[in-house]
């Protein structure tokens, strides 16, 4: 390498190392100049993390870039984010530097995210330009820029612009723009190109497009100046239907003026018109396969101006076309379609939609139907109709329903024509509305779901005001139910957030309610709807729940407000009569229920078997035979499956009987094994009744007395959802049922008792006090025989007693059998000794039930009386 080159290198090398350095030296008052200008251009909030500037990037021209810029309202209470990018990238010729100004070649904006509003006065959030009448652009002016721009660059830019005044909404997501031209001088062809993944366009309620993939390739012929453009043959696709746009805009004093026709490309076809609309293809439009002629063309001509749209049509001419999907055999035949969209300009309420004449054939069944919109933005006003008969197992060969399996026939001849304000406020004497709808032998089936359901016959009338079922059957799997009657106010419900009414009467001869099934991983809770208040009249010969088989059911059904209500619904089961009130709810999102229950002379094992509540409630059910009848009042949460949540359940109510027998009930079989009875085995008991409180997991029952077999009962206590007892039962027990065991037993608790009884022999019939604890297959039984041994020591105080009193009469009344012989100071000696003697020896007739607490407070201070009274007694009358 010679001298000379390596100097020239050398030297290149070091001029381009100091450009560097200098760059970054002044990059901080480039930053500044960019800040300075843009806020002297917007009246907004500018903010950004960090700034960056490279000469790599295009070179030899330099860029710097705003990372994470942030364009926001400055003056806003609560400012709303206009702009936010991810890098805002300027390029522009370092030379100019030189000459102490910034000229710019190309701005490129990286994700941006734009947010452009206008509100109901007209306003713009983005008029926030500064306007100026004289802008100071000569060079010399500091940090001045001269715009020498060619190029624009948006990279996967979304964009919402929504329009409050004309009620246009637009939304474009994933634009990629590019716009090339030279921009400085006054006539240019500008190139542009652009790709959106989705594009949507909605004015008013109605949504013109949707999601829609676009593309736009133009050459524009410009006239800077004037701002006048002139589009040559320019290509817009949307989604698989390609457009051709030829034109002009032109500026002018109050808009623009446009002269602008499109029309579809030569080889457009059904299948590109129908790609715009999703809805009939669903997702499978890889396998769409269409036939026929097709033509679509429109135009724009007029004068745009602020809030107002230049008169426009679009016309859709389809021709003996046919749709159908890849490996189906079934074929939409005969598609003739003439349709249009149309305005004289101004506001977009004024444009007309109109499919007056559509036709098509389904496997040889013909269909007609017409549509008509107008006023789509401030109340749209419809006119439809539709009649012919189809095969649903045809129509979902076009139309797949996914989890779906349909077939049947329907049949339709309906007619609407109304505002949708006037279906939204139920203003149904405004509406014409009139036409059935016919179902026969129609079958439905869901993955999901099951049984399948299937309706032979069905017709259901529309009226302005209601709809009318009438003989509408239905059949799934062994059940079949038919139903009748009106349903009222059913457009304000499906247009608007109005209640729809009704009254319906539901037949059946047998509904088995376990066949119906949700066969979802995760189970949710029936969730009743909203908006619907229908009465519903039940007649229904047999309906099987779980292990119930309610025969007779009768009553009515009310649903309101996501509230399911029985008044008065009654039913023959388990071998009695039941009538039922309560309800089911999901007001809160979680169902709960109250239900009030009168049933009479119910099965009681059958009861239990087919209750699980009862099983929990009361257990001794599963040891019992016999009818018992019940006023049951209660109230719980329910799980996700319907069951009771325990923890919630709470109530009261009242059970009676007039006869029950009682098997191998363990608490009471271990008390009979205890006092070595065989009467305890089993109860017959005969008529009883008794009350009973649920609340905080357990079931408290006051006292109550039955008799079994000569036994005496009073019995209360609680049992626990657990199946934990406390229970009492004070028995009154005939001696002679006691066996030797038993009554060992009892001798030997009397021997514990502080209160010395007297050997002598039992009583006829025994206190017997039993403490019940422990689970009801694991008993704990305590006896307590305190009130048999006060009674046995009672008896034996009255027999000393009146043996005492008999002597002492025999000794000093000779005479004491005549009491006409008495005179009033010896009646009144007798009368004194027997009531000391009573009081020394316990008696008085008085039957106490004293605890063994008790007992042991008392019976010893008495044992000490008898003991020092009755010799004092003696020794004063002797």
């Amino acid at each position: 390498m010679n001298k000379s080159l390596k100097f020239i290198l050398l030297t290149f090398i070091l001029f381009f190392a100091g450009f560097l350095v200098f760059l970054q030296v002044i990059k901080p008052r480039i930053g500044n100049i960019v800040a300075a200008w843009v806020d002297e251009q917007v009246d907004a909030r500018i903010s950004y993390r960090d700034i960056d500037i490279s000469v790599f990037r295009s070179f030899p021209s330099v860029s710097i870039s705003l990372d994470d810029l942030v364009v926001s309202e400055k003056n806003a209470a609560e400012p709303d984010t206009l702009a936010a990018l991810k890098r805002f990238s300027v390029v522009f010729n370092p030379v100019s530097l030189v000459l102490g100004r910034l000229d710019v070649e190309a701005f490129v904006a990286d994700q941006p995210r734009l947010n452009i509003e206008r509100d109901s006065t007209g306003v713009l959030n983005w008029d926030v330009f500064v306007r100026k009448d004289a802008p100071d652009t000569s060079a010399g002016a500091p940090g001045a820029f001269e715009l020498n721009l060619s190029r624009l660059v948006l990279r996967s830019a979304d964009v919402v612009y929504h329009d409050n005044v004309s009620g246009i909404r637009i939304e474009l997501n994933g634009w990629d723009h590019e716009l090339s031209g030279r921009f400085r001088v006054q006539e240019t062809v500008l190139n542009t190109g652009n790709s959106i993944e989705s594009f949507s366009f909605t004015a008013g309620d109605m949504t013109w497009l949707s999601n829609v993939a676009l593309e736009f390739d133009a050459d524009i012929e410009a006239d800077l100046e004037n701002k006048n453009f002139i589009l040559r043959k320019n290509r817009l696709k949307l989604n698989e239907l390609g457009v051709v746009l030829d034109g002009a805009v032109n500026s002018t004093e109050d808009g623009m003026e446009t002269d602008i026709s499109f029309r579809g490309e030569e080889s457009v076809g059904l299948r590109d018109i129908v790609s715009l609309l999703p809805a009939l293809y669903a997702e499978n439009f890889s396998r769409v396969e269409t036939g026929g002629n097709a033509g679509f063309e429109g135009w724009v001509k007029g004068v745009w101006r602020k809030g107002e749209t230049a008169p426009f049509g679009v016309m859709i001419d389809i021709d003996d076309g046919v749709f159908g999907y890849r490996g189906e055999k079934v074929r939409m035949k005969k598609i003739d379609v003439r349709a249009d969209i149309s305005s004289p300009g101004g506001s977009m309420d004024n444009t007309v939609i109109s499919a007056q004449d559509m036709t098509f054939d389904l496997e040889g069944r013909p269909f007609r139907g017409s549509f008509v919109m107008k006023n789509p933005v401030s109340d749209p006003r419809f006119e439809v109709t539709a009649s012919g008969n189809l095969m649903l197992e045809h129509l979902t060969s076009i139309y797949p329903l996914e989890h779906i399996d349909l077939s049947g026939e329907l049949l339709a001849d309906l007619s609407f024509s109304g505002r949708m304000s006037d279906m939204k406020e139920g203003r149904t004497a405004n509406t014409r509305t009139s036409g059935t709808i016919g179902l026969k032998n129609v079958s439905f089936a869901h993955d999901m779901l099951r049984p399948p359901f299937s309706v032979p016959s069905a017709r259901i009338t529309l009226q302005p005001s209601s709809l009318r079922f009438e003989s509408a059957g239905v059949r799934a799997g062994k059940s079949d139910f038919s139903f009748s009657g009106s349903i009222s106010g059913y457009m304000g419900y499906f247009f608007a957030d109005n209640a729809m009414q009704g009254r319906v009467q539901l037949v059946s001869r047998a509904l088995y309610l376990d066949e119906f099934e949700n066969l979802e991983e995760e189970k949710k809770p029936l969730l009743l709807p909203e908006r619907i208040a229908l009465d519903i009249e039940a007649d229904v010969g047999r309906a099987v729940v779980r292990d119930f088989d309610f025969r007779e059911v009768r009553g009515l059904i009310s649903l309101r407000d996501r509230k399911l209500s029985l008044s008065d619904v009654t039913a023959s089961t388990l071998g009695g009569t039941v009538k039922l009130k309560g309800y089911y709810s999901t007001r809160d999102g979680k169902p709960d229920t109250e239900f009030s229950v009168e049933a009479t002379e119910m099965n009681i094992a059958t009861s239990y078997e087919s209750v699980p509540l009862i099983k929990t409630l009361a257990p001794v059910a599963g040891y019992s035979r016999g009818d018992v009848s019940a006023a049951v009042d209660m109230n719980m949460k329910l799980d996700d499956a319907l069951k009771p949540i325990l923890e919630t359940v709470s109530g009261k109510g009242r059970i009676t009987t007039s006869g029950l027998k009682v098997e191998g009930f363990p608490p009471v079989s271990k008390i009979g094994s205890l006092l070595d009875m065989d009467q305890l085995d089993t109860l017959d008991i005969g008529e009883a009744s008794l009350d009973f409180v649920v609340d905080d997991g357990q079931v408290t029952t006051p006292p109550f007395d039955f008799a079994v077999n000569d036994i005496s009962v009073t019995a209360s206590g609680t049992t626990g959802f657990d199946r934990t007892l406390d229970w009492v039962l004070e028995m009154t027990i005939p001696s002679s049922y006691i066996g030797p065991r038993g009554k060992q037993l009892v001798t030997g608790l009397l021997d514990k008792l502080p209160l010395k009884v007297p050997d002598i022999s039992l009583p006829d019939t025994l206190l017997i006090d039993a403490r019940i604890r422990g689970s009801v297959s694991d008993p704990e039984i305590g006896l307590d025989i305190a009130r048999t041994a006060t009674r046995m020591s009672e008896r034996a105080a009255r027999g000393i007693g009146e043996r005492i009193t008999g002597a002492l009469k025999d000794r000093l009344l000779p005479d004491s059998a005549d009491t006409t012989t008495q005179e009033p100071g010896q009646q009144s000696l007798l009368k004194g000794i027997d009531g000391q003697l009573k009081t020394i020896l316990g008696g008085g007739g008085q039957d106490t039930t004293a605890t063994e607490q008790k007992a042991d407070t008392s019976k010893t201070d008495s044992s000490s009386a008898k003991e020092k009274g009755l010799p004092d007694l003696l020794k004063s009358l002797f």
